[in-house]
């Protein structure tokens, strides 16, 4: 029988990719279509309103290393590398254009899709930040749960009886939901209470435990 499937379905790494260029795309047209004429506000009130709350929860101290943290990848990644200064200087050009062209510049300023793009990119860099410094603590945790998992596993293999089939498939079905709920959940276009991203990351490390211990003997 012909097999319809195309070779790149196969693929991990293209489904990774669809996978955030998807995601990407909705954000975009909420940046570009929600906020401005739906909801008659600019995204960087809603940033502001998601760093008042990583302020009253985390502290002044923990959110000055915060915004050190977030300003250092946000200059890496998007100014330093020259992005923001292109994608600034096209849309300058465009403005100086006519026909089309002008009519296409007259929608993004009217829409701020420039600025609500940069904002929310860090926006971005806060919530990774954010991740990173509460990874901190999450790490150890995963190395011990790790340690543990592979341990376990390495005494199973001289012991009678395995890890059950439908706990295994069970685990691997929570962990492969787990990762890309975490993904969107970071990268939603809007004011998240810093709880939530806790509450992901607990998530996912739980669902990562639940994996490794779900492990088969080692053979």
């Amino acid at each position: 029988m012909f097999d319809e499937r195309s070779p790149y379905d196969d693929l991990s790494i293209a489904k990774v990719i669809l996978f955030f260029m998807l995601i990407l795309m909705v954000n975009a047209i909420i940046l570009v279509g929600v906020f401005p004429y739906g909801l008659d506000r600019h995204f960087v009130e809603t940033m502001h309103g998601e760093l008042a709350m990583m302020r009253k929860v985390y502290g002044d101290d923990l959110y000055l290393q915060l915004h050190l943290g977030a300003d250092a990848i946000y200059q890496t990644v998007i100014v330093r590398s020259g992005f923001e200064q292109f994608v600034y200087g096209y849309y300058v050009e465009l403005q100086d254009m006519t026909g089309a062209e002008t009519r296409l510049a007259q929608i993004f300023a009217a829409s701020e899709l420039v600025d609500n793009c940069f904002d929310y990119l860090l926006l971005l860099s806060y919530r990774l930040a954010s991740i990173l410094i509460l990874g901190v603590v999450a790490f150890f945790l995963m190395a011990n749960v790790v340690s543990l998992g592979l341990l376990r596993r390495q005494i199973q293999r001289y012991s009678f009886g395995d890890t059950t089939v439908l706990l295994n498939i069970w685990s691997r079905g929570l962990f492969s939901y787990a990762v890309p709920i975490f993904v969107i959940v970071v990268m939603l276009p809007m004011s998240l209470h810093p709880a939530v991203l806790m509450f992901s990351l607990g998530g996912l490390a739980l669902a990562a435990s639940a994996f490794i211990f779900a492990l088969p003997k080692a053979t």
